[in-house]
């Protein structure tokens, strides 16, 4: 083997080790690449989940129960136990023409804060723990009027419909605690 060849294979064996050398630090840098998405992407999701919660208060303390206070008063609806019946809405609209406007932004708020929630837009549990019984109790009094609405709207409240269901199922299949000391 001449000189020229010697040196010749001297420079390929080191061009292989720098070629080595190179696939070695790009794996490394692929591995921290990837490790830094995931990163990212965990922080994403909770500031998505974050920036959901601070949605859901700032809905909630928008649409204050001062709102629909005079709805409360007016319809009895905190001593009532079944739904308001829809002569009795029909008379109250008729004495006085501005509540049924009430009546509507009242369900409408719910109904928003319900599409809120489906579309992800909003924390299902802080409206849940901030609002369930208002919205039960709204569905419940006003169903009739509710019902006579769908005549016209087949979808309208659709989606206050479904969430309020799904509370009321996930009521009935909550587990209980195993007693203490059993195994």
């Amino acid at each position: 083997m001449t000189l020229y060849e010697k040196i010749n294979v001297i420079i390929q064996i080191i061009t292989l080790l720098f070629l080595g050398i190179g696939l070695v630090f790009t794996i490394i840098q692929i591995k921290k690449l990837t490790c830094q998405l995931h990163q990212n992407s965990t922080i994403h999701k909770q500031n998505h989940l974050w920036n959901r919660m601070i949605a859901s208060q700032n809905a909630l303390l928008e649409h204050g129960t001062t709102k629909i206070s005079k709805l409360l008063t007016e319809f009895d609806i905190v001593n009532r136990t079944e739904a308001i019946p829809i002569a009795e809405i029909n008379n109250k609209f008729t004495e006085n023409p501005e509540l049924q406007n009430s009546v509507h932004l009242y369900l409408n708020m719910y109904e928003g804060f319900a599409r809120g929630v489906r579309q992800g837009i909003y924390d299902e549990e802080i409206i849940k723990n901030a609002r369930k019984t208002a919205m039960i109790v709204c569905l419940r009094s006003f169903s009739a009027y509710i019902d006579n609405l769908k005549i016209k709207q087949p979808k309208a409240l659709i989606e206050l419909d479904t969430l309020v269901k799904k509370w009321q199922h996930e009521d009935l299949n909550t587990e209980n605690r195993k007693v203490t000391g059993n195994f």
